[in-house]
């Protein structure tokens, strides 16, 4: 059996072992290089941001997003909100923005042109406070 200061050596050494690793990562980590004195091992200093960026590459896509569509009763609309009343009763407010167009068939026209009580569809989108903003009011044709 060995004795005790030969088992305290053989574990000292099997934990100095088993940190070694650990070790070299830390030391990587805050750009000492690696152990054994090889210079010039470190990552090479940061290099200053500018402040440009590339420009972004424009999607095709992104004007083809499937919107849901709201279909209901025009009650009140201004430069700043639709209001329809759904055939269920529900009533929906949606903001309206500078990208917001409204239509009547293919004809573009004025949001001052819809008259409370007509027929209307609005394609919307989540905004980011979670309300609808309204990105396409349409005038619907009434059915005869």
């Amino acid at each position: 059996m060995p004795s005790s200061p030969s088992l305290l050596a053989l574990g000292l050494a099997l934990s100095l072992a088993a940190a070694a690793p650990a070790l070299v990562q830390v030391g990587r980590v805050l750009g000492m290089g690696y152990p054994g004195g090889r210079s010039g091992a470190s990552l090479p200093p940061p290099v200053p941001n500018t402040g440009k960026q590339p420009p972004a590459k424009k999607d095709k896509n992104a004007d083809q997003e499937i919107l849901p569509s709201f279909r209901g009763t025009l009650r009140g609309i201004d430069s700043k909100s639709v209001v329809i009343e759904e055939e269920s009763a529900n009533t929906l407010q949606f903001n309206c923005t500078r990208k917001t167009k409204y239509v009547d068939g293919s004809k573009k026209i004025k949001a001052s042109d819809f008259k409370p009580g007509e027929p209307v569809s609005v394609d919307a989108r989540h905004a980011p406070d979670g309300s609808l903003d309204a990105v396409v009011v349409r005038r619907e044709r009434r059915k005869s």
